[in-house]
């Protein structure tokens, strides 16, 4: 495809429109196992001696596919409460994993200013990191993907530090690289338990048996999320632009 601009004739009509925006899409390099399986996910192995390993893992393929279905939902004219409230779930588990992340990544930076002057710690990468080329439909993905690329970060910087002394073995395994990925984890789990039934937001606001019996059955839904005032952040951004 040429890279030339087109040449548009301009007169009293109506200038052309530009074309279709393409080029979408970002690529990011993993160096670490653990930031792969949060990638690949994992099957569940209910032999498997190690109890993290009884369940499966949720990986952001799945969790991109899920999560495209879910706003899709919530971006109708008449959205799916639940869909709604998916996504807010999500984005604030989200957020908990940057903050997560961030407090770690301090705790490390501390724990490193603690190496002598004189003393140049060189820090570990993978010989042969995977070069991952990911295009999405739902920003959520995008902004999971970005979470999984610092933690990889995160973990090379851990596995530095154990691997110099700095960090004892258990507190990588623990709190440096399993517990830091939790809150991650954990919102890359919850699209899977969205079910497409079909609800109705309209049917909620105007029909109070069918509210709750719905609710009896798939899930208590905060009155906030169903009067449109917490939302989240991505569809309040959606909102205001069509309220322009």
């Amino acid at each position: 495809m040429s890279s030339t601009p087109h040449l548009a004739v301009v007169s009293d009509n109506e200038p052309e429109e530009p074309g279709k925006l393409v080029g979408d899409g970002v690529a990011i390099s993993i160096h670490t196992k653990q930031a792969k399986k949060l990638i690949g996910g994992r099957a569940g192995n209910s032999e498997a001696r190690d109890a993290k390993l009884t369940y499966g893992q949720v990986g952001l393929i799945s969790f991109a596919k899920s999560i495209r279905l879910i706003q899709e939902r919530s971006r109708m004219a008449d959205p799916d409460p639940y869909s709604l409230y998916c996504l807010y779930l999500v984005e604030q588990k989200m957020s908990e994993a940057k903050v997560r992340l961030d407090k770690i990544q301090a705790e490390m930076e501390d724990i490193q200013k603690s190496i002598p002057r004189g003393v140049t710690v060189k820090s570990v990468i993978s010989g042969e990191p995977i070069d991952i080329s990911l295009q999405f439909k739902s920003p959520f993905a995008y902004q999971m993907a970005y979470l999984i690329a610092g933690y990889d970060s995160l973990v090379l910087v851990a596995e530095t530090l154990k691997r110099t002394g700095l960090i004892t073995n258990k507190l990588f395994e623990g709190k440096f690289t399993f517990n830091a990925a939790t809150p991650i984890r954990a919102a890359l789990k919850i699209p899977a338990k969205f079910k497409d039934n079909g609800i109705r937001m309209s049917l909620f606001s105007t029909n109070n048996a069918y509210r709750k019996e719905t609710q009896l059955t798939y899930g208590d839904i905060p009155d906030e999320i169903l009067s449109g005032y917490i939302l989240p952040e991505i569809e309040r951004q959606k909102i205001r632009r069509n309220d322009i």
